[in-house]
């Protein structure tokens, strides 16, 4: 064999020995480097949730807790008012099944790049603190609002001490604002349940929106002004139906000065019960305020002598009407309802608003559209 093709050899063997080694070395790493396994956040909240008596949030822009008192979730900063069992399961729960899945950065000069910064700074990242008795924290965690990749249950979180950060996979969507807590399910009426709908609007006169029964689909606005024609039936059915989807946006103790001569709503019922209810414009423009003023069921029908009774005599067959008013005096005697601006404006819409532009060239006293007074 010559000098070249001995070099030639002794090249390829030294080659193949690079490529053997490299091999070797990436099979030592992929042995010897650990594999991070999923492990819970907070392992022991699980077994504890029964012992949870305050949760706390901190944002940026407020701080509040959910407190349990006597086994009744409230809202210290909203007067006590009860919150929403369903959020508050929720979030325990969430809390609990958050899974640690990968590390990511431990340093705090990052944080503010994947939403982890401290709230109490002013940072974006959200604060959830857990406590058990004698106000012992049982869990806590900043939690990121910016999605990481990997699906939709993946999300940032690092414990508050310290500056390490992980995704972590769960469910858990924290409600940021202490109104998302309220427990909103204080009234519910059908649209079948309103026969009648009296209103005192804040500007211009009073008026009234009937219908005969619940399978007529539109409210009769009674009270048109003579000479005046009205506008379809659509422009006051929304006031007559608001109370059907009454949303509740925060909620304040009754305040002691109600103006009872204007923003006045009573709703009829088919069953008699009379419902009125107090509106009142909001300082911020965000949210107007509605009030309980006076609930009353019909009297009993005394029976006649002699005459067997009906099924609509007899209460439990349809629904007894005091314990409906007893069940709503209840949940909203004493409070102040936020509803936002639409709400509002739907419960004291001007009776100008439901009649049609005056246009004293194109109408007549004769004219067959026009309903004269009553």
């Amino acid at each position: 064999m010559g000098r070249s093709q001995n070099l030639i050899a002794l090249g390829s063997v030294a080659v193949l020995a690079a490529i053997v080694a490299f091999i070797v070395v990436m099979e030592q790493d992929t042995t010897t480097t650990p594999v991070f396994q999923a492990q819970p956040m907070f392992p022991k909240l699980q077994d504890r949730l029964n012992d949870v008596i305050k949760i706390e949030i901190e944002t940026k822009d407020e701080t509040f807790r959910v407190e349990r008192r006597d086994d009744i979730w409230t809202l210290p900063s909203r007067d006590n008012f009860p919150a929403d069992l369903s959020v508050v399961r929720r979030t325990l729960i969430d809390l609990a099944d958050l899974e640690l899945i990968e590390k990511k950065t431990a340093q705090a000069a990052r944080h503010q790049s994947i939403g982890l910064d401290d709230p109490a700074e002013g940072g974006e990242g959200v604060l959830v603190r857990v406590y058990g008795g004698d106000d012992l924290p049982i869990a806590g965690a900043i939690v990121s609002s910016f999605q990481p990749g990997g699906g939709a249950d993946r999300l940032y979180v690092r414990w508050p001490a310290e500056d390490q950060t992980w995704i972590a996979k769960g469910g858990l969507e924290l409600s940021e604002r202490a109104e998302q807590w309220i427990a909103t399910d204080v009234l519910t009426v059908k649209r079948s349940d309103i026969a009648a709908v009296d209103v005192v609007p804040f500007e211009g006169p009073a008026y009234r929106l009937s219908r005969a029964s619940a399978d007529i689909p539109d409210f009769t606005l009674e009270t048109v002004p003579e000479g005046r024609k009205t506008k379809p039936a659509y422009s006051w059915n929304t006031t007559g139906f608001a109370l059907t989807s009454l949303n509740i946006s925060d909620v304040r103790s009754t305040i002691a000065a109600w103006s009872l001569d204007k923003g006045l709503v009573t709703y009829e019922l088919f069953d008699g019960t009379m419902l009125t209810f107090g509106l009142a414009e909001g300082e911020d423009g965000d949210v107007n305020w509605l009030t309980l003023v006076d609930a009353t069921a019909p009297t009993p029908a005394l029976p006649v002598p002699g005459e067997a009774p009906t099924a609509e005599d007899i209460p439990e067959l349809i629904g007894n009407p005091a314990d409906r008013i007893g069940e709503i005096r209840a949940r909203m005697d004493g409070w102040d309802f936020g509803i936002p601006p639409f709400k509002f404006e739907q419960f004291v819409k001007p009776l100008e608003e439901l009649l049609e532009p005056i246009n004293e060239g194109a109408m007549t006293a004769d004219d067959p559209e026009v309903v004269p007074a009553p």
